[in-house]
């Protein structure tokens, strides 16, 4: 399973610069400001589709606008950087779970 799955450069850059002038003017506008933050796929971030490590969440629910957290993220001007991958809607994590508690 690849780690990251969606990224733009050309907007990592964009953001990053405009972090670095701020900090070069000595105008950082929070202590977020030029964090590098991934995002994990089931949460919607614009520009990238939501697909839950699915490859058809994205058609059933298409991303249509940034989730609260990555809203605040943003307000801070930490630099989103790409989506993370994810088992399908998160279920393996929980099957495995299920299947290694210790038998009592």
């Amino acid at each position: 399973m690849t780690f990251f799955i969606n990224y733009d450069a050309e907007d990592i850059l964009r953001q990053a610069t405009k972090s670095t002038l701020r900090y070069e003017r000595g105008n950082p506008i929070s202590a977020l400001d030029e964090v590098s933050v991934a995002i994990k796929d089931e949460i919607d971030c614009s520009s990238y589709p939501t697909i839950g490590g699915t490859k058809w969440l994205y058609k059933a629910r298409p991303c249509i606008g940034d989730a609260y957290s990555v809203m605040r993220l943003r307000s801070y001007d930490a630099i989103i950087i790409e989506k993370t991958n994810m088992h399908e809607l998160g279920s393996w994590i929980e099957m495995w779970t299920q299947s290694h508690r210790k038998k009592g």
